[in-house]
């Protein structure tokens, strides 16, 4: 069977839930994650992903690839960004996708798989539903439970 692990993930939207999923592919052994953050690149970029988990208050850090806009192709984006700025990410992500690749839409609004679909085929949209308690506290600091 062939890995998944080694796929090329971008997670557009480096918010407190593309953050999370972010670092939830990585801890799970996903070795090539990258991280698009437009307000919080040179954070993410020069110090990593700080982790607070509300049940073991102890932060930690985690490098992570910071990147300010998608390049090359991707066998995965994961469409993680305001619902406002969903037309701008699925036109990028429709630039940089594989032929065989897929976009997720993990966010808030019933209506954003609908926008993705007018620039990436449809077949390639898949709509997820996230039950998530995480707030950034500030750019590159994620605390969740």
């Amino acid at each position: 069977m062939k890995s998944l692990l080694n796929k090329r993930i971008a997670i557009f939207g480096a918010g407190a839930v593309g953050s999370y999923i972010g670092l939830k592919l990585i801890e799970h052994g996903f070795t090539d994650v990258e991280f698009v953050a437009r307000s919080g690149y040179n954070v993410l970029k020069e110090n990593g992903l700080t982790i607070k988990n509300y049940a073991d208050k102890s932060p930690y850090n985690v490098k992570v690839n910071a990147c300010k806009e998608l390049s090359g192709l991707y066998d995965a984006v994961l469409i993680c960004v305001k619902s406002k700025d969903t037309v701008q990410a699925a036109v990028q992500a429709s630039k940089h996708l594989k032929a065989d690749g897929f976009v997720a839409s993990i966010q808030n609004g019933v209506e954003n798989p609908d926008l993705i679909s007018a620039y990436i085929n449809k077949d390639k949209v898949i709509t997820t539903v996230i039950y998530l308690t995480a707030i950034m506290q500030e750019k590159g600091v994620l605390e969740y439970d």
